[in-house]
Parts: C-alpha cells; sequence; structure tokens
C-alpha cells in the first residue's frame, strides 16, 4: 500500500509538474512570440530610419552636386567673361598706342607744315619788300 501511495503521489507530482511545464511553456511560448514581435518591430522602424536616413543623405547629395555644377557653370562664365574683358583690354590698349601715334604724327606734320607757311610768308614778306623797292625805284 505504501508503494501505491507512493506512485499515487509520484503520479499527481508528475502530473502536477506537467501541468506546470506545460504552463510554464505557454509563457515562454509567448514571451518568445512577444520578444519576436518587439524585434520584428524594432527592425522595421530601424530600416524605416535607415531608409529615410538614405534619402535624406541622397537629396543633399543631389543638391550639393546641383550646386556644384551651377558654381561650376557661373566660374566658367566668369573666366569667359575674363578673357573677353582682356580681349577688349589689349585690343583698346593696341587703339590708343596707334591713336597716340597717329597724334603724334599728326603734330610732327602740323609743326612742319607751320614751319613751311612760316618759311613762306617770310619768303613773301621779302619778295614784297623786294617788290616794293623794286616798284619804288622805278
Amino acid at each position: 500500500m505504501r508503494i501505491q501511495e507512493l506512485e499515487s503521489i509520484i503520479t499527481r507530482e508528475r502530473a502536477q509538474t506537467q501541468g506546470m511545464i506545460s504552463v510554464i511553456n505557454q509563457e515562454t511560448q509567448q514571451e518568445c512570440a512577444e520578444l519576436r514581435e518587439r524585434g520584428d518591430r524594432i527592425i522595421v522602424e530601424a530600416s524605416q530610419a535607415i531608409a529615410e536616413k538614405d534619402s535624406q543623405q541622397s537629396q543633399e547629395t543631389e543638391m550639393i552636386t546641383d550646386e556644384a555644377m551651377v558654381l561650376k557653370r557661373r566660374n566658367e562664365t566668369l573666366i569667359y567673361e575674363l578673357g573677353q574683358s582682356q580681349h577688349d583690354v589689349i585690343q583698346a590698349t593696341q587703339y590708343a598706342q596707334v591713336e597716340h601715334w597717329s597724334l603724334d604724327l599728326f603734330k610732327t606734320r602740323m609743326i612742319e607744315e607751320e614751319n613751311s607757311i612760316r618759311n613762306l610768308s617770310g619768303e613773301l614778306t621779302v619778295a614784297q619788300n623786294r617788290g616794293v623797292g623794286f616798284f619804288l625805284r622805278r
């Protein structure tokens, strides 16, 4: 009888232990499922945050690239305009030099003409004086 009592106690204890194990298994499975869900949500949120950050960085990179291209074109335009301005200055300087040379030549010719006129005027005066003297002598 004692053996039967012990067997009955063991059977009861086994049943209780099995019941507890079953409850613990269910609770563990439920906790694992909750943890998996939570982990999945964290992964989804992290993936979304990463994708958003990548998109933002891509947009920023695109904006920077676009701005760099605008600056490059503006720089090229300014360099071209500078070259044109330098060319214009060179042409203006050459023109001014030619004009200055022409003015110097003109001044020289004017001085020569003035000297020639003075010489002719002097010769005319001499001729008139001789002519007057010639006519007066007669």
